[in-house]
Formats: structure tokens, C-alpha cells, sequence
């Protein structure tokens, strides 16, 4: 901490668009500080760097010096795809730590850090990963699908359907079945505040619909799911984590071919990697270093 004589020394010294650093005590641009809207200025009392530093130094017990060296060694890029520059908004290159122990492992891109996130730290789930990309994908769905196969209810169903309904029911328009309210989803605009179709069938519908992009039905799904042991291709895990929904369909970017049914952590993981298998094996190389 500053005396009070130093800080209004500081203070005499600044112009409009600068500011002091209570910490380094040097005089800098205001664009140099975070914006505050309760501080003097709208600014931080700490510039960028320094608030940094402490940041580095809070967790992993670094300064920007240690930062700096260890960017050195690795030839100024990302320790496992070598990459120089960030994409906009993501800052700089970031500090990568082993989960178990602590102990800082080197510094990644952004996307090479997700990678081994979503990964797990696991070696072989990587080393799957780099299998499933080698491996030719014969699995192509180029079938014309009636995605509707079950047809809306019409004016005459609907007006006998209407009658049958008590206050708190209604009816779908899908399955034709009288539901409770809470059955449906809610909407400002519906009969009753509530949608045309129920949870169950709108569900059936949105998955049908996503399918349609890659040219297949559900029972192609199921199929798909059943020949690769009802798991995810690259991990083989079968019970999903709450919030990540049903197991993905992945593709190729570039021949558009299915490749397989992986999981949210998997699909991300040769997202991040940009279904490059040799960003993989430098992270495989990067874990056991």
C-alpha cells in the first residue's frame, strides 16, 4: 500500500486520459485499466498487468517473468499445435495445470485446452480419438425421409377432440391424445397458454428435424447406436451427464460422410482440434512429457 503524500504526488502528476497504478506506481493510459463505475476515473486502482500478475501468481504461484520463459521454451506458441496468435477475444495464450496435482504443464491456445478439458486429461481417450479420425467413414444416409409420418389431426378431429377436453386438459394435435396441461409446454400465444403439440411429440419432431441435416431417420439413429454397442464411439461411455442430452451424430467437414455417434465431451474435443489427428497425438506427446 501507498502513504497518502505519495498517492496525491501521483495524483498531481496525472493528465485527463492517465491514471496511476497503486501497485507498480507508474502512470499510465486509461485504456491500460479494467473500467470500475464506483472508482475514480471509471477505472481500477490496478492496471491490466499487474492485476494480472496477482491473478498468476494466486493460483499458480507465477510471474509474468515465469510466464514469458515458459512461452520461450516453447518456441512462443501453443505447447501442443504451436499456434502464435489467439482468436479475437479470447486473449492470451492460457496457463495449463494437471488437475490431480497442480503442478503448471505448459501454456495452450484456448482451443488445445478445451481439447484436453472435454478429454479429461485421458491419454486414451485421445488416442481413440486419433483412431476414429484414421479410420475410413463408409457410413453414408442419402435417403429421402417424410419426416411427418404421423399426420396433424384435422378441423373435425380437432373440434371433437376440443368438446371431449375439460378445463384442465388438452388435446395434441400429434399423438391425438387428450394430455394434462403440464404436459405441454408453455406458450403466451396457445389455447390455454399452452402448445399445439405435447413435450413428448415436440421432442420426437426436433429430433427428427436435426436428423434431417445428415439425410437420416430415427430408426437409422438406433441402428447407427446399436451396431457401435449403444455408446459413444471415441470414449465409450453410455450414461450422459445431466444438460448434455442424447449422444451427437458427427460428421466430416470436409467429405460430409457420418463418421459415428459420439458424446458432447468427444464431439467437442475434434471440434477444438479441427478433426486434426496430428494436434492429437502432440497432446498425447504434451501429457506423458
Amino acid at each position: 500500500m501507498i502513504s497518502k503524500e505519495k498517492q496525491k504526488k501521483l495524483i498531481a502528476l496525472e493528465a485527463k486520459d492517465t491514471k496511476h497504478c497503486t501497485k507498480c506506481l507508474k502512470i499510465k493510459r486509461l485504456s491500460e485499466f479494467s473500467f470500475r463505475s464506483t472508482r475514480r476515473k471509471f477505472c481500477a486502482p490496478r492496471c491490466l498487468e499487474c492485476t494480472r500478475e496477482t491473478r498468476m501468481f494466486k493460483i499458480y504461484e507465477m510471474s509474468l517473468h515465469d510466464y514469458d520463459k515458459i512461452l520461450v521454451k516453447q518456441g512462443g506458441g501453443c505447447g501442443i499445435c504451436g499456434t502464435t496468435k489467439t482468436v479475437k477475444g479470447q486473449g492470451r495464450l492460457q496457463i495449463d495445470h494437471s488437475h490431480d496435482n497442480g503442478e503448471v504443464r505448459g501454456i495452450l491456445c484456448s482451443d488445445c485446452n478445451l481439447a484436453l478439458g472435454h478429454a479429461k486429461d485421458d491419454i486414451k481417450i485421445l488416442a481413440a480419438a486419433v483412431q476414429y479420425l484414421e479410420a475410413p467413414s463408409t457410413i453414408i444416409f442419402n435417403n429421402v425421409i417424410c419426416f411427418e409420418t404421423k399426420k396433424h389431426a384435422t378441423k373435425k378431429e380437432i373440434k371433437k377432440l376440443e368438446a371431449l377436453e375439460a378445463e384442465d386438459t388438452k388435446f395434441c394435435t400429434i399423438c391425438k391424445k387428450i394430455k394434462p396441461i403440464f404436459e405441454f409446454n408453455m406458450s403466451a400465444n396457445g389455447r390455454k397458454n399452452a402448445g399445439v403439440y405435447c413435450i413428448k411429440c415436440s421432442r420426437e419432431r426436433a429430433r427428427k428435424n436435426s436428423l434431417r441435416y445428415f439425410g437420416m431417420s430415427l430408426d437409422d439413429y438406433d441402428k447407427l447406436l446399436a451396431d457401435q454397442g449403444g455408446c459413444c464411439k471415441i470414449c465409450g461411455i453410455k450414461k450422459l451427464i445431466k444438460g448434455q442430452c442424447r449422444l451427437h451424430v458427427d460428421h466430416s467437414k470436409q467429405t460430409g460422410r457420418i463418421r459415428g455417434i459420439v458424446c458432447g465431451g468427444c464431439n467437442n474435443v475434434l471440434k477444438n482440434v479441427k478433426d486434426n489427428p496430428k494436434i492429437l497425438k502432440a497432446a498425447i506427446k504434451y501429457l506423458n512429457n
